[in-house]
């Protein structure tokens, strides 16, 4: 009896260990979606201060002031900073948060699929044992009528 027992907890640690996993992966995905919305913000951000860059740039200054035009230059000098600072940020965030972040969902998932390979792997071995005991049961079965055969001929 220590047997089926034994299975069956076994098959509850594993059960357990299959419904954490897929808490652990939905966290993860949760994370990596985060990550990949904080990544199309700082492109967004990115693009938009090279876009505003380009305009002031391009843009043709007639009949301004000497001052005006130095505010532009010292305001475009500031904007391609931040265009640096954005750019840096962007290359950090997809090299660090983003990247751990996928690795974190990969390692999840592959907890995950070792959990139901394990689960299932046991639930096959709790059926076979299952049959086992069916077989025996019936021989059991079997010799208790061919007995009780036998005690009624005599």
């Amino acid at each position: 009896m220590s047997g089926p027992f034994k299975l069956q907890t076994l098959l509850s640690l594993r059960e357990q260990a299959q419904a954490e996993a897929e808490l652990k992966l939905r966290g993860a995905v949760e994370h990596l979606d985060a990550m990949v919305t904080e990544q199309r913000r700082l492109t967004t951000l990115l693009q938009s201060y090279e876009t505003h860059l380009l305009q002031l740039m391009n843009g043709v200054a007639p009949g301004r002031t000497a001052a005006a035009l130095q505010a532009r230059d010292q305001f475009m000098v500031r904007l391609r900073a931040d265009v640096q600072a954005a750019k840096q940020a962007l290359a950090h965030h997809q090299q660090g948060p983003l990247a751990q972040a996928l690795r974190d969902e990969q390692q999840a998932r592959d907890e995950l699929l070792l959990a139901k390979q394990e689960l299932e792997l046991l639930h096959r071995h709790k059926d076979q044992a299952e049959a086992v005991e069916r077989k025996i049961a019936e021989r059991r079965e079997d010799h208790a009528v061919d007995d009780w055969v036998i005690s009624k001929r005599r």
